[in-house]
C-alpha cells in the first residue's frame, strides 16, 4: 500500500527543476488554478501551489487538477524531446530530465489519490 505524501514535499518537488525535471513558472500555476475555477494572484510560486492544493482538497477536484498537471508536464516533456531530436548532442543531458518529469507525474497522482490514514 502506498503512503500518503505530504503536501509540502510535493510543493518543493514541483518547484525544483532538479527534482521535477522542468521549470514550472508562475503563469503555469495560475493557469492550473484557472482550469479548476480558482483565480490566483501573481505571487510567489510556493504560495500559489499551497492555495491550489488546499482548494483542490476542499472542493474534491483532484482528478481535474491531476489531468491539468499531467497535461502541463507532458507539454514540457514534448518540448525536451523536440530539443533532443533537433540537437542530438543534448540527449544525454535531457533524458534524465524527461525521466524526472515522468516520475513527477506519478508523484502527483499519488498525492492526489492516496488517502491519508484515519
Amino acid at each position: 500500500m502506498y503512503q500518503a505524501i505530504d503536501a509540502s514535499h510535493l510543493e518543493k518537488h514541483l518547484l525544483s527543476l532538479i527534482e521535477c525535471g522542468c521549470y514550472i513558472n508562475t503563469q503555469d500555476i495560475v493557469e492550473l488554478g484557472t482550469i479548476i475555477g480558482l483565480e490566483l494572484p501573481y505571487k510567489r510560486r510556493l504560495l500559489l501551489l499551497q492555495s491550489l492544493f488546499l482548494h483542490v482538497k476542499t472542493t474534491q477536484q483532484e482528478s481535474c487538477l491531476e489531468k491539468a498537471i499531467e497535461h502541463l508536464l507532458e507539454q514540457k516533456k514534448e518540448t525536451l524531446l523536440a530539443y533532443a531530436k533537433s540537437f542530438p548532442q543534448t540527449r544525454l543531458v535531457l533524458q534524465p530530465l524527461i525521466r524526472k518529469i515522468e516520475a513527477t507525474k506519478r508523484l502527483v497522482h499519488l498525492f492526489l489519490h492516496v488517502k491519508e490514514p484515519s
